[in-house]
């Protein structure tokens, strides 16, 4: 079995053990979880959801972990959200859930393109829900 195989086999029984089933339903504008310093949850579920992730740096998951990501790799990261869609996990979070100080510098992060992978991220972590 291959490295990405095994990190698909992990990451289903991850979801399927983690991702409560209230959250693999489809869900309507009202229902999402927009973060913030106020954040508000439309259930007890979506605050669990968002905790799980959280904890497993995954509502980032291809940012590097010095950055408060997941560190996935972009095959990695392109798995994770396949097997989220296949379950019908919902987004533990939409819109901008971190706040992000940009500040352009000289060299490129190894491994990105384009202007985010020109950026300086600092990310101010959440507090804990």
């Amino acid at each position: 079995m291959s490295n990405l195989e095994t990190f698909r086999q992990e990451t289903r029984t991850w979801l399927e053990a983690n991702c409560p089933a209230s959250m693999r339903t489809p869900q309507s504008r009202s229902e999402g979880v927009y973060g913030g310093r106020k954040a508000t949850f439309p259930s007890e579920d979506a605050k669990i959801w968002m905790q799980r992730m959280v904890e497993k740096r995954w509502t980032a998951p291809d940012w590097e972990e010095k950055y408060g990501g997941g560190g996935l790799s972009q095959e990695e990261a392109k798995i994770l959200a396949q097997e989220m869609e296949q379950m019908g996990c919902r987004k533990p979070l939409i819109g901008h859930g971190f706040w992000i100080v940009l500040r352009q510098r000289n060299e490129a992060a190894p491994g990105r393109s384009g202007p985010i992978g020109q950026a300086h991220f600092a990310v101010i972590k959440p507090r804990p829900l």
